[in-house]
């Protein structure tokens, strides 16, 4: 199973796998944390956490 979810340590941005140029499908970059569901990446993240504006600004237009 692939990883849907990215949390980058340094910005603590959480980030949608595929979705904005920071996170790619192809490579793997060694400053983000990855998880399968959205909840695993809050639990670890807890609220020091923002949600990328590129990866979330229209996802709920999309479902």
């Amino acid at each position: 199973m692939r990883e849907k979810y990215a949390l980058n340590k340094n910005t603590k941005k959480l980030h949608i796998v595929g979705k904005c140029r920071f996170t790619s499908k192809e490579k793997k970059d060694d400053n983000m944390i990855y998880f399968l569901t959205e909840d695993d990446a809050i639990a670890y993240g807890k609220r020091y956490m923002a949600n990328c504006k590129l990866c979330f600004g229209n996802r709920d237009f999309e479902r």
